[in-house]
């Protein structure tokens, strides 16, 4: 009797998790479909970043990175040109020893390559790239990309600043993302964009926090702003023609 009825637990346990999969599977395709519907309502977004991150390595100095910046894209036709200007401080330290450098960068995207200005210890470097399908900002391709390598679940809403916001959480679905163990995703559903996203570590600690505040939609921008010029005495490395 006990036997039979561990049985009937453990298949009503199986049917449960299929129809909880199932529905949060369907909520998951609407907030995809949410997303790409309010995305497609705006031209242009600015917005300001903050990174924060930490780095443990072993063998090397731990580190942490904040950084500030700016991000503007405006869409094109069917393209999505990007400026992203990000300035960052890294500072390590080994035992009494501590140290501290800046890096700044520029990423401009004109809808065929992808540029990236690079600068560090008065160190210049630029490369051109080609278009890769994930310098896409679009949040429904994101949100696609991100359910086919993580389990997604929604974990509640929330509300940052005045902004009402979708959490929702990932975890690898491949066992060697290490350090990675999961990914917290804040939605802003309304707008069809993210507004924060946090990574975890094996201790399940925050790597990685990236957000975005005074996100400003449908603003004039000035295409000039996606038109990258190499600055002088510096060489553009072309990456293009890379296999």
């Amino acid at each position: 009797m006990l036997k039979r009825l561990g049985m009937m637990c453990a298949v009503a346990a199986c049917l449960m998790g299929t129809l909880t999969a199932a529905a949060d599977d369907n909520e998951l395709d609407k907030i995809q479909q949410r997303l790409a519907d309010s995305w497609k309502e705006h031209r242009s977004f600015t917005a300001s970043m903050k990174i924060t991150e930490k780095r443990e390595t072993p063998g090397y100095p731990a580190a942490t990175l904040t950084g500030t910046g700016k991000m503007e894209l405006m869409r094109k036709g069917d393209k999505e040109l990007m400026r992203v200007e990000v300035e960052m401080t890294i500072a390590q330290k080994l035992g009494d020893n501590e140290t501290e450098m800046k890096q700044s960068s520029l990423t401009i995207s004109d809808g065929d390559h992808r540029y990236v200005l690079a600068e560090m210890m008065g160190q210049k470097m630029a490369r051109k790239t080609k278009i890769d399908k994930a310098d896409a900002i679009d949040p429904a391709a994101m949100f696609k990309d991100l359910r086919e390598d993580f389990e997604l679940k929604v974990l509640s809403e929330e509300t940052i600043g005045d902004t009402k916001v979708t959490v929702i959480e990932g975890t690898p679905k491949q066992a060697d993302a290490a350090p990675l163990t999961r990914i917290v995703n804040y939605l802003d559903l309304e707008h069809g964009v993210m507004v924060k996203s946090v990574m975890f570590g094996q201790d399940n600690t925050p790597i990685r926090t990236t957000e975005f505040t005074d996100l400003k939609y449908d603003v004039k921008i000035d295409p000039e702003r996606f038109v990258f010029k190499t600055p002088e005495g510096v060489e553009l490395i072309d990456d293009t023609e890379t296999p």
